[in-house]
């Protein structure tokens, strides 16, 4: 009901790695569907459908499946190789690229036939009431048939089955380049070159003609490349970042269709802290928050910091599924931080770090706090500290400077846990009946709002963060999406902040820990009627 049922007997054969809208899994021998979320586990057995205008990829025995929309598969293990994979396609389409090597791996069963590739293969694979198609995008697979007749497919390779298993003579082309559903990293805002390369299959001498649009009905087409001749099948296209969806038509038949995606890495820009900003303590080195503009694809996130712009061996070296985290003891000095976004391994191309930015943290005596006071641009407030009586110049110049975070010399204290209680168990009914999690803390002098973050502990001893709230004026906080949440162990943060009228923080707080236990079983046999909707009732 809030995430995904997991199964506490068996091992996961895989994960989903990306989803878009809505996808469903039923366990099997349940009659209840689940929605998947990314990093949601997948098990033998399992039905797996994906709605209209819907697509999710798994990640199942070093291979990645694209799922298309209205797709209906089952994930089967075999009993004559050990630890193969075979996924039964329903009805539907999807796209396979073997990443494995060696024994075991992955296979397809399509009516009745079962499809095995080589590592580095690719291909595209329906399957419906008139039969089924197969296509080699790369790489090469074997086809056994029933009677344990066999035929192979290499690159470019195609083949067409009515429902009674008839060979179909039919026009085809058969994408070589980009792969299908492809992903590509863009690191600048300049339009990438995206290089198109197919197969002409049955096809007489004609002409072709490749269009893009920016929707899936090609209501909105940008760029139209007639006239294309089959000995010369390569052309380009210059697009931007987003998703783009392709056809490729001779006589209005369309041959070949499908979409891509472009994300500009180089889009991701530093909140906080921001340039120049000057941090200011009297005993212990403030709580410093780094924040940054999230970026659609990316699985997490890697924060380096260093003592100076050269990054060979940063000091500090992180991951963040979220597009913050907060970072303890950075010693006075200055400091230097950049961001890079790690994507799956679907897509085509790597992310670069994000330009470089540079704060300070500065120890100051009792005597300097008056600093802490007034709100001035770094480079004033260096000058004021380093002389005392200033001499007047008779035309200062007017300095421009980002406007710093300063932070007081005395951290605010920390927040007094309420709610939930240290350790406490949160049981599935209990959620069933309130529908999320509340938090709550006391208030603390000083502040005027409060950050919030939760973690979730791996088994492994490390935390993901699942979700950090803005300054907030108020000391309590409801969780109601509970669909990012999984049974497991909790931790959850509150900071409290003073934040002036222009929105900036001025001074931050010691930060508040505490732990809570999502408890929810692994589900039973629940007898009741599928009727086709959303979930069973």
């Amino acid at each position: 009901m809030f995430q995904t049922i997991t199964s506490q007997d068996n091992q996961p054969v895989g994960t989903v790695t990306v989803r878009y809208n809505n996808i469903q899994r039923r366990l099997a021998d349940r009659v209840l569907w689940s929605r998947l979320f990314v990093e949601a586990p997948v098990y033998r057995g399992d039905l797996i459908r994906v709605a209209e205008n819907s697509a999710a990829t798994l990640h199942i025995s070093d291979n990645d499946i694209d799922l298309n929309e209205n797709t209906l598969i089952r994930i089967q293990i075999s009993t004559d190789i050990e630890d193969r994979v075979i996924l039964d396609l329903g009805y539907g389409s999807l796209n396979l690229s073997n990443n494995r090597i060696g024994a075991g791996g992955i296979a397809l069963n399509i009516m009745g036939s079962i499809i095995t590739s080589d590592a580095g293969t690719v291909l595209s694979a329906s399957a419906g009431e008139d039969g089924m198609t197969l296509q080699v995008n790369a790489g090469s697979l074997t086809i056994t048939e029933q009677d344990g007749q066999s035929r192979s497919l290499d690159t470019g390779g195609f083949l067409a089955l009515d429902a009674s298993g008839i060979e179909q003579i039919i026009p085809a082309a058969i994408l070589l380049h980009p792969m299908p559903n492809a992903r590509f990293i863009a690191n600048n805002n300049e339009p990438l070159n995206i290089r198109f390369a197919w197969n002409p299959v049955n096809l007489e001498e004609q002409l072709l003609r490749l269009e893009i649009a920016e929707d899936r009905s090609f209501a909105r087409i940008t760029q139209t490349i007639d006239n294309i001749d089959l000995t010369n099948a390569e052309n380009a296209a210059a697009l931007a970042a987003g998703r783009w969806y392709w056809r490729l038509s001779a006589q209005e038949t369309v041959l070949s269709s499908g979409q891509l995606t472009i994300v500009n890495a180089a889009a991701i820009s530093h909140i906080s802290p921001l340039q120049d900003s000057l941090f200011l303590y009297q005993v212990s080195p403030p709580a410093i928050r780094f924040e940054w503009t999230p970026i659609d694809g990316a699985s997490y996130y890697i924060l380096e910091a260093n003592s100076s712009p050269n990054f060979v061996n940063p000091l500090i070296r992180r991951e963040s599924a979220a597009a913050a985290l907060v970072e303890f003891d950075l010693a006075a000095g200055t400091w230097y931080w950049r961001i890079k976004p790690v994507f799956p391994s679907l897509f085509e191309g790597s992310a670069d770090f994000s330009q470089v930015t540079s704060f300070r943290t500065e120890r100051v005596d009792a005597a300097d706090s008056f600093a802490a006071e007034v709100i001035l641009p770094p480079e004033i407030l260096i000058a004021a500290q380093l002389k005392p009586e200033p001499v007047p110049e008779p035309e200062p110049e007017i300095v421009v400077a980002p406007q710093p975070v300063i932070v007081p010399v005395q951290p605010l204290p920390q927040p007094i846990i309420r709610q939930p209680a240290p350790n406490r168990r949160i049981q599935f009914e209990e959620l069933r009946a309130t529908r999320q999690i509340d938090f709550s803390w006391s208030p603390v002098t000083g502040a005027n709002a409060y950050i919030l973050t939760i973690f979730q502990l791996r088994s492994d001893g490390s935390q993901r963060q699942i979700i950090t709230t803005g300054p907030m004026q108020r000391t309590d906080w409801a969780l109601r999406n509970l669909a990012i949440i999984d049974r497991g162990t909790f931790v959850w943060q509150v900071e409290a902040v003073s934040i002036n009228r222009a929105g900036i923080i001025e001074r931050r707080g010691r930060i508040a820990e505490s732990r809570f236990i999502v408890d929810i079983p692994a589900p039973g046999l629940i007898e009741i009627e599928e009727i086709g909707v959303l979930y069973g009732r």
